[in-house]
């Protein structure tokens, strides 16, 4: 008998540790939804005969469970524009530098849901992007892998031990391959997984397919999932709703959403905020709402709703009116709010038909000082430039920020009224004060579409130089032609498009004058100066220092020899007063052209051209006294163009006026309120600055001064100086449109050495410009 109970227990212990084991090595089987910037999977840690979603079966694939890295170094790679990773030829990231230091290569990770590799393979296509305009990113790839589980997985296509730091090139697909080896818009990877990282199996779901909550079916059970995917916000308008009562806007978000973003025609808004009749903007109006979620999930909803009517019934307040005039952007705060100006109004609240004007710029602004009383709505009526969005602020004390409270999309040379109830809320008053700003901006740039270009060039003589001392069978003397030629018939070809309107050249022509050796000089002519004379395209020239003897190798004191010292023989022979004089833009010009000037009208709009030639009456500073004197007397004789300064050297590389460039600001630029624009070469680089002037003295900005460098004559081998820097001009919306091109290369992109922050900020860029002269960015007429 006890035999008997020790053998049952014997066997009760076996089946106990069998039970025991197989829990242990016998796993059950797992099912979990995974999530990772922006998508979504199904997941088994077994091999399952079938497994359905909704109803419909779902076939699975051996793959990676988790999150993976896509690890990458880049080179020039920039943020600004819309560069794409594609994973398997569906999935679209954005291919971004974690930071942006042009010039050396950076290291970067992109978390990958693992589901994306399927039975071992993964290809991503990595892809150049643009911006706003046509011009794709120019930048490197190398060391490109994944990393799972600590271990790095290199593409098949470019292994570790063969192509460790081998670059993969991306840009135009027709760049120059003598320069550019090997660029394309985009290339694909392909990954190969071994097995025993394939940890488990598993299909990535279509978010749009499933509802907020999804049932998973699979070995006799059924599990329910919420569908994290979904971004939860809800907007309490509604598509084409006419609001005709006062309404309040409510965007409501879950805990998911890690950001939210509310515009309405274009202009950021709070939430909550309200739409009083007693004061709104009447007419239609485009509410845009862009949230992200925590797994990185996003979604945009556009609302057209209208505003029904309203009636503004002037009444009597007292305000102060204050004014900035021309600036680059908004001020902060309250203490830059400009100049008071009430002796344009009679603080009734109407300003007598006759409209308060606030001059064109990228936010032309007007302020309000209210003082307190009983009541809480406010008006504001008048007129911006068509396409551009009309908004009122008021200032948030509790927030200290200027909150955008009305909007209003001008259509046409349409009255708008913007308007606002503050209902007496303590946060909008300080010391019995409210403060409203009124403004306008252009939020949509890719709308700007340029019909007329001017082109900018200067300093190649080291490409000349190398065309002259070089063998016409030489490797070096047929790279310089061809780069002079490129850069020539493109010029040519823009032209002959209708689309260049007048080229500005701004000195050194030749690398120096070589005692009685003209080769240079003839080079200059015959391959730049004839065949673009000969196709009647409107020029002009300035003298730089290598022209005119300048330089250390011809003269003891170099860049600072002065006026006597310096010698205008070639210069008046090959590209003198003879070569122009006779061309019917050609103004006139002072010694011989050492200085000139060319009256150019595009599309309606009269330009003069003022160059001052290279000299010195004092050292240090390169453009003589003498040339200013001249200028003046120009600048004087037409006070109504709009005046583009050309020499030689003005601006340094860092967004600073040279000491030549500061004594021409103050002698010219500061003075003469028809100078807009001044472009200069000489010092190597690109950079630009903008300066707002008050021509009479009120205290309020008249103009704004563009200043801009563009010289790469030391970059990409020598042959920087192939880029043009080009201005389009936008005569709808009033706008400028600056790049840089270079038909040599056949790309927008520059590879610098040094000061890639300032090139990068003024290499492409919009300037708001008042092309039609409408004369104004806003107009008032009511405010009460």
């Amino acid at each position: 008998m006890k035999n008997k109970r020790l053998i049952i227990a014997g066997f009760l212990s076996v089946v106990v540790i069998g039970v025991i084991l197989a829990l242990i090595f016998v796993k059950p089987t797992t099912v979990t939804v995974l999530y990772t910037n922006g998508q979504m999977g199904l997941a088994t840690n077994k091999k399952l005969d079938k497994i359905e979603v909704d109803n419909q079966e779902v076939i699975l694939y051996q793959t990676v469970l988790g999150e993976i890295e896509l690890c990458y170094e880049s080179l020039y790679l920039d943020n600004d524009y819309n560069n794409l990773i594609i994973l398997n030829q569906n999935k679209i990231l954005p291919l971004q530098a974690s930071t942006e230091k042009f010039g050396s290569f950076v290291q970067n990770k992109v978390k990958i849901l693992g589901l994306n590799i399927v039975d071992g393979l993964l290809s991503i296509e990595f892809k150049s992007g643009k911006k706003t305009s046509d011009n794709y990113n120019t930048f490197t790839l190398r060391n490109i892998f994944l990393k799972i589980n600590n271990e790095e997985i290199w593409s098949n296509e470019f292994g570790k031990d063969e192509y460790y730091n081998e670059n993969l090139n991306f840009g135009e697909n027709d760049q120059n391959p003598d320069m550019r080896f090997n660029y394309r818009l985009s290339h694909v990877l392909t990954f190969s997984v071994n097995k025993d990282l394939l940890d488990g199996y598993g299909a990535l779901l279509e978010e749009n397919s499933l509802k907020e909550s999804f049932e998973v079916k699979y070995q006799n059970k059924a599990v329910t999932f919420a569908n994290e995917s979904l971004v939860n916000v809800e907007c309490n308008l509604e598509e084409g709703e006419i609001i005709s009562e006062t309404k309040r806007l409510e965007i409501a978000k879950d805990d998911s959403v890690t950001s939210l973003t509310i515009k309405m025609d274009g202009v950021l808004i709070p939430n909550n905020l309200l739409f009083s009749k007693n004061a709104w903007a009447s007419g239609n109006h485009v509410l845009e709402i862009q949230a992200t979620n925590k797994h990185g999930y996003q979604k945009t909803q556009l609302i057209d709703f209208t505003l029904d009517l309203v009636t503004v019934n002037p009444t009597e307040i007292n305000y102060d009116i204050y004014q900035i005039g021309v600036t680059d952007g908004l001020y902060g705060g309250i203490d830059q709010i400009g100049v008071k100006t009430n002796e344009l109004h009679e603080l009734t609240g109407s300003l007598d038909e006759a409209y308060l004007l606030i001059p064109y710029c990228e936010y032309p602004v007007i302020t309000f000082v209210v003082e307190k009383d009983s009541k809480t709505f406010f008006s504001w009526t008048g007129i911006v430039p068509q396409g551009r969005t009309a908004f009122m602020q008021i200032y948030n004390f509790a927030k200290d920020t200027w909150e955008t409270v009305s909007t209003k999309f001008a259509i046409g040379d349409e009255t708008i009224q913007l308007g606002f109830d503050y209902q007496g809320l303590s946060d909008y008053e300080k010391e019995n004060k409210i403060y409203f700003r009124i403004s306008s901006a252009f939020t949509d740039y890719s709308k700007i579409l340029t019909t007329h270009q001017i082109f900018h060039w200067t300093d190649i003589q080291y490409i000349v130089r190398l065309l002259t001392a070089s063998a016409p069978e030489s490797f070096m003397y047929r790279r310089a032609k061809q780069c002079l030629e490129n850069v020539v018939q493109y010029i040519i070809a823009e032209y002959q498009n209708n689309n260049l309107a007048y080229l500005a050249y701004t000195g050194d022509m030749v690398q120096q004058q070589t005692w009685g050796i003209e080769g240079e000089w003839e080079n200059f002519i015959d391959f730049v100066i004839e065949p673009l004379l000969a196709e009647n395209i409107p020029l002009g020239v300035s003298s730089g220092n290598h022209d005119v003897g300048g330089v250390s190798s011809y003269q003891n004191d170099g860049a600072n020899a002065l006026d006597d010292a310096l010698t205008y023989e070639y210069f008046h022979k090959y590209v003198g007063e003879s070569l122009f004089k006779d061309l019917p833009y050609y103004g006139g010009s002072f010694e011989n052209n050492r200085s000139h000037y060319d009256l150019i009208t595009v599309n309606g709009h009269e330009f003069l051209f003022l160059y001052l030639g290279w000299g010195s009456s004092s050292r240090f500073v390169h453009v003589s006294s003498k040339d200013i004197a001249w200028a003046k007397g120009i600048l004087e004789q037409y006070p109504d163009k709009t005046v583009v300064l050309a020499t030689h050297e003005y601006m340094g590389n860092k967004g600073k006026r040279s000491v030549t460039g500061n004594t021409v600001y103050n002698e010219l630029v500061k003075k003469y309120p028809n100078i807009q624009f001044v472009i200069s070469g000489h010092i190597n680089g690109s950079s630009y600055l903008i300066d707002e002037i008050d021509d009479n003295g009120d205290g309020i900005n008249d103009r704004r001064i563009l200043q801009i460098l563009t010289n790469f004559q030391e970059e990409e081998s020598l042959f920087g100086a192939s880029f043009l820097r080009t201005f389009g001009f936008d005569f709808v919306n009033n706008y400028l449109h600056l790049n840089i091109y270079s038909p040599f290369f056949k790309d927008y992109d520059i590879f610098v050495n040094e000061n890639h922050e300032y090139v990068k900020t003024s290499a492409e860029f919009y300037y708001a410009f008042d092309l039609n002269k409408g004369g104004y960015g806003l107009k008032t007429d009511y405010f009460g």
